[in-house]
């Protein structure tokens, strides 16, 4: 599982999303409040 901005950086608004669970769920461009979310609900 990775977050990565575009420029390889979480500076920016623009983000990669990536991830294996159940499966394959990858390449989204998701802004990075809703990352926040996913990642905090990943985290529980």
């Amino acid at each position: 599982m990775k977050f990565e901005g575009t420029d390889g950086s979480l500076g920016v608004h623009n983000y990669f999303f990536s991830i294996d669970i159940d499966g394959n769920i990858k390449a989204a461009d998701l802004i990075p409040e809703f990352c926040m979310k996913i990642n905090e609900k990943l985290g529980q």
